[in-house]
């Protein structure tokens, strides 16, 4: 935890002594915030990663107006990365994990909660209320989640369309997925283009 927020910390120090903005700043640590929190949910418990205790607020970064509320903002989003914990019972997970790796599965699909439901054997007003007690998480958000964390390492990619991107990402409506990205991230698609330009 304290090489990462050093890292990080010493990247902001560096891109305000050359000068950069906050606007430059945040796009520099949307990118590596969102590449450490990739590596560190890999392969991590289903439940955890969709866990609101586990959701990083990208959107909290386009509220920082100096490079040392990016750095509080950092440091803040580091421990929540490296101090996730989940207490689920063996039931319940088995529910939940079943549903998270069809949503995963079908994200780019316009999925429902009834069908995640039906693929995890449980009525849909359980599994509602299963998302809400052991994740903190509506399925809306949760789907949005997976959608969101896709779309944004194709935008990284820097080699799709938007409309490439919004389609792979489950989103029919261009419009509405320029919408949802901005609510998510707080910045939009052509800001991140221009910063990796």
């Amino acid at each position: 935890q304290g090489t990462d927020y050093d890292v990080i910390r010493d990247e902001v120090d560096r891109l305000a002594a050359e000068g950069a903005g906050p606007e430059n700043i945040r796009l520099c640590m949307l990118e590596l915030l969102f590449c450490l929190n990739e590596t560190l949910t890999e392969g991590q418990d289903y439940l955890l990663k969709y866990s609101k205790t586990g959701q990083v607020d990208w959107n909290g970064l386009a509220d920082c107006q100096s490079g040392e509320e990016i750095k509080a903002w950092t440091e803040n989003c580091i421990r929540g990365m490296t101090a996730r914990r989940l207490n689920v019972g063996k039931k319940s997970r088995e529910y939940v994990e079943r549903s998270l790796i069809y949503m995963e599965q079908h994200f780019e699909e316009d999925i429902s909660l009834d069908q995640a439901a039906e693929a995890s054997g449980v009525s849909t007003f359980y599994l509602s209320r299963l998302f809400k007690q052991e994740l903190d998480q509506t399925f809306i958000k949760i789907l949005t989640d997976i959608r969101m964390s896709h779309a944004m390492k194709m935008v990284w990619a820097n080699k799709y369309t938007v409309k490439e991107i919004a389609e792979k990402s489950g989103y029919a409506n261009i419009t509405y997925f320029y919408k949802i990205f901005k609510k998510y991230t707080g910045m939009n698609i052509g800001e991140i283009r221009e910063y990796l330009s």
